[in-house]
């Protein structure tokens, strides 16, 4: 009797502890998925041209459908993204002009395990993406200016970086970022005529935080394991949230100088708030400097404030 009741009182003492183990294996490849979504784009319409210097549009919208490959309990994994940017011109018939195809898998290797006592999580990537227009008409004009009509514009490149990613808290679907990467565009593997106007390499600085204090810039990198005091653990997410990029381009650019700030640099901050309404859906407001994203009006430069709707999928 004596040895059943020493069983039972282990089992009733350590069941927290095999319940805890069992749970964190449980959740490991979904904690995987939701680190690989937190460093991925995010899709989103805006509503317009919002204010500044685009032309007029309807809208303009990101669709960017993220395919995780992985296998059980491994520490790497591969993301497929159809990726597409279009804009709605407010012209006649409402256009839909030469849209970004931007097709891309990346490859990600975790550097190390996460649990509740280790919620910080750092991955290498690798990215492998197209860009393109879909036109095939002659790069410039007969003035000398680019046709951003029917224009070929075409490019391929290797994106190569990190990102450490942490959790507010174990049990709360939220997680800051910071990302740094370095893109580089081969000159044999895009139109000859961008080699000398492109800009073949561009550092990328993204970073993610719930709200601007110092606490929440220095959050990500401190060695407090857990964010509890920043965040309700009532909330399944955080209703604020603050998105900050930055690129900064390198290489031969024709038409700017070595320091041409207005040409080398984009930026741009993201405010998003999730309504308690609605699940998987946030407003943003965004304000964005610097070199024209849509394929061939790279040249343009954008001062650029709008509003719209972006995707939330579990609230990473």
């Amino acid at each position: 009797m004596k040895r059943y009741l020493l069983i039972l009182l282990f089992v009733i003492i350590s069941s927290p502890v095999i319940a805890k183990n069992v749970t964190d294996s449980l959740l490991a490849p979904q904690r995987f998925s939701k680190y690989i979504l937190a460093n991925s784009e995010i899709g989103y319409i805006t509503f317009f041209d919002g204010i500044g210097n685009l032309d007029p549009l309807w809208f303009e919208a990101k669709l960017v459908p993220n395919y995780l490959i992985k296998t059980k309990n491994s520490r790497m994994g591969a993301v497929l993204t159809p990726k597409i940017i279009l804009r709605m011109f407010k012209e006649k018939s409402d256009p839909v002009l030469t849209p970004s195809y931007m097709p891309q898998v990346t490859v990600y290797s975790q550097l190390n395990e996460v649990s509740e006592t280790s919620p910080k999580v750092t991955y290498l990537f690798v990215r492998f993406s197209h860009h393109s227009n879909g036109q095939d008409g002659d790069f410039f004009n007969e003035n000398g200016s680019i046709n951003t009509y029917d224009g070929s514009f075409s490019t391929n490149f290797i994106e190569l970086g990190f990102f450490v990613s942490k959790l507010f808290s174990y049990q709360v679907n939220a997680n800051d970022f910071f990302r740094t990467s370095l893109e580089f565009h081969p000159k044999y593997l895009q139109d000859e005529v961008l080699n000398d106007l492109y800009g073949n390499i561009r550092w990328h600085n993204d970073f993610r935080i719930f709200k601007f204090s110092k606490e929440a810039f220095t959050f990500l990198f401190s060695r407090n394991e857990t964010g509890d005091n920043h965040l309700n653990k009532n909330k399944i997410r955080p209703r604020f949230r603050a998105n900050i990029n930055t690129t900064i381009i390198f290489g031969e650019m024709k038409h700017a100088d070595t320091f041409d700030f207005s040409k080398r640099f984009s930026g741009s901050i993201t405010l998003s708030y999730n309504p308690e309404f609605l699940e998987d859906i946030r407003f943003f407001i965004q304000y964005y400097f610097g070199s024209d994203y849509y394929n061939i009006h790279f040249e343009n430069t954008l001062s650029e404030f709008r509003i719209g709707l972006m995707a939330d999928p579990f609230g990473v």
